[in-house]
C-alpha cells in the first residue's frame, strides 16, 4: 500500500485487523451501538462532541452512563468534552444542565468529568457584542470521538435525537484497538486540561492545569500551551510507533487532528497533498467526497480542479436536506450560502474542462437531513484486489474545518476485500438518495440565491 505511505509523515501508523472494523449505515445503528458500548465498558468512556441535546433518547444515554458508573470498578472513568458555547446554550435545556446531576453525584472525585472548550479567538469586544448562537461562528469544539475501553466509534454525528433517527451521517467502529483509542483519549485529555470544567452546582471553572485563560488571558500564550500538549501526544505516538516493525499489514489507520486556532494543521496538510495527487500508474483511481455543508476552501477546490487527474464525485446536502432550511431569521438563509458555493465550484469545473471526470450530486430524502462527511478513494473500482481508503470523522472540508474548529478524522487504508465491500456499500447507500447536479438544478426555486447573499458571500464564507 505504498501509494499512501506518505500519510505516515504526518500521523502515527497503526495496524489493525480488518475484522475489527465495522461500518454502520444508519442513525438508529449509531444510537444502538453507543448504548451497547456504554453498557459493556469496564475501564473508561471518553466522549467528544459539539453538544448533547436534551430529549428522551439522550436522557436514556445519560441513564445508561449512570448505571454503568454505579456498577463499574472504582477506577472506571467517564470524561466528556463539549464546546463551551454550544454546550451551555439553552439554559435549563442545555447540555450542561442535562449532565449536571451526574457531575453533582460524582463531585469530589474524577470518575465523571465534563469539560468545555472555548475558542481563544472569541474575546474582547467581539465576545461582548456577538449574540448567542452567532458567537459559535468564530469557532467550536467539533470533534466527534466516542471511546469505550479500547474501542473507538468515530463519526460526524452529535449526541442528539435527530442524529439517532433521521439525520444521515457516517459511523465507523474500530474494535479492540488500544493504540488508536489511547491516541484519541490522550488528545481529548490534552484539550480538556486546557479549558473549563463543569463543577457541582453548575459552576464552570478553569481546569486546574489550565494556566492561561482561553479568552481573558494572552492569546498567544494560551495557544502555545494547548498546542504543545496536543503536539506532544502526536509526536509521542509517532515516535513510539516508529520503533514498531513496519509490517505489510492488510489494514492500517492514520489518526488526524486539525486545530488551526491553536496552530495545528495536520489534517489540512494531508488533505492538500491528497487532493493534489495524480495517483501515477492508476488511471482508474476514483475519489468520492461527502459533506453536509459544501464550502470547499479555495485551496482545496483549486488543487482538485487544476492538479488532480482522478475521477471525483461529490455528494452534499440539497437545500431541503440542510438542517438550517426553513429556520427563522438569517439562519434560514444559510442553505443558500452552500448553494452559491456549490454553483461556483460547478462553474469552476466547467471553465477548466473537468466536467467529464468531476461530478456533483445532492442528497434529498423526504423527512431526512444530510450530515455525512468523508472521502472514499479506490485505486481501481473494477479490480477486486485493489487498494482502497476512506477518511471519516468530523471535518466538512470547508473553511470552518480548516481554520476555525477543532476536528478529528481517521484515514483507513486497506486491501481487505470484505472491508472494501463494507465501505462500497456504505457509499452506495448515501448515493441511493442523491441525484446529479446540472445547470438546471440551480434554476429551481429551492436553489434560489438572493442578491444580497451573493454580495456578502466572500466576506462571510469562512464562518460557514
Amino acid at each position: 500500500m505504498a501509494v499512501l505511505d506518505w500519510l505516515g509523515e504526518y500521523s502515527p501508523r497503526i495496524s489493525v485487523p480488518s475484522s475489527n472494523i465495522q461500518v454502520l449505515n444508519y442513525p438508529n445503528d449509531f444510537y444502538s451501538m453507543i448504548k451497547k458500548l456504554m453498557w459493556t465498558s469496564h475501564k473508561r468512556i471518553t466522549l467528544a462532541a459539539l453538544y448533547v441535546e436534551q430529549g428522551e433518547l439522550e436522557e436514556e444515554l445519560v441513564s445508561t452512563l449512570r448505571n454503568t458508573l454505579a456498577t463499574a470498578d472504582e477506577r472506571f472513568q467517564v470524561r466528556i468534552l463539549l464546546d463551551a458555547l454550544r454546550g451551555s446554550r439553552g439554559g435549563e435545556k442545555s447540555s450542561t444542565a442535562l449532565l449536571q446531576d451526574l457531575v453533582d453525584e460524582y463531585s469530589g472525585n474524577d470518575r465523571f468529568q465534563v469539560h468545555l472548550y472555548h475558542t481563544p479567538d472569541l474575546r474582547g469586544m467581539l465576545k461582548k457584542v456577538l449574540p448567542e448562537r452567532f458567537d459559535e461562528s468564530i469557532g467550536v469544539q467539533h470533534m466527534k470521538l466516542y471511546i469505550f475501553d479500547d474501542t473507538l466509534l468515530i463519526s460526524g454525528a452529535n449526541l442528539s435525537e435527530s442524529y439517532f433517527t433521521n439525520r444521515q451521517d457516517r459511523y465507523i467502529v474500530i474494535n479492540d484497538c488500544p493504540l488508536l483509542a489511547d491516541f484519541y483519549a490522550n488528545i481529548v485529555d490534552a484539550v480538556a486540561r486546557s479549558c473549563f470544567t463543569l463543577e457541582k452546582g453548575g459552576k464552570i471553572v478553569l481546569h486546574e492545569q489550565c494556566h492561561v485563560h482561553p479568552y481573558l488571558g494572552d492569546h498567544d500564550a494560551y495557544c502555545k500551551m494547548i498546542r504543545e500538549r496536543v503536539n506532544g501526544v502526536v509526536d509521542t505516538f509517532k515516535e513510539n510507533l516508529s520503533d514498531t516493525p513496519n509490517t505489510d499489514s492488510e489494514t492500517v489507520i492514520y489518526p488526524l487532528v486539525q486545530m488551526a486556532p491553536i496552530g495545528i494543521d495536520i489534517e489540512d496538510r494531508v488533505l492538500h497533498r491528497f487532493f493534489a495527487s495524480n495517483f501515477d500508474d492508476m488511471p482508474n483511481a476514483s475519489v468520492y467526497l461527502a459533506t453536509g455543508y459544501f464550502n470547499l476552501t479555495s485551496d482545496y477546490s483549486s488543487v482538485i480542479v487544476n492538479r488532480g487527474s482522478y475521477n471525483l464525485t461529490v455528494v452534499s446536502a440539497s437545500p431541503l436536506a440542510n438542517d438550517f432550511y426553513a429556520c427563522d431569521g438569517f439562519t434560514g438563509d444559510v442553505p443558500a450560502l452552500y448553494t452559491h458555493s456549490s454553483r461556483k465550484f460547478y462553474d469552476q469545473i466547467a471553465k477548466k474542462g473537468r466536467s467529464d471526470n468531476i461530478s456533483l450530486y445532492e442528497y434529498a430524502r423526504e423527512g431526512w437531513t444530510f450530515h455525512a462527511k468523508g472521502l472514499w478513494w479506490d485505486s481501481d473500482p473494477a479490480d477486486p484486489d485493489a487498494i482502497c481508503a476512506t477518511f471519516v470523522g468530523s471535518s466538512n472540508y470547508g473553511y470552518r474545518s480548516a481554520y476555525r474548529d477543532l476536528e478529528a478524522q481517521v484515514v483507513i487504508v486497506t486491501r481487505n476485500a470484505k472491508l472494501r465491500e463494507q465501505l462500497t456499500l456504505e457509499r452506495g447507500k448515501l448515493f441511493q438518495h442523491a441525484s446529479e447536479v446540472t445547470l438546471a438544478t440551480f434554476q429551481r426555486v429551492d436553489h434560489h440565491v438572493a442578491c444580497w447573499i451573493r454580495v456578502i458571500y466572500k466576506c462571510i464564507r469562512s464562518f460557514f
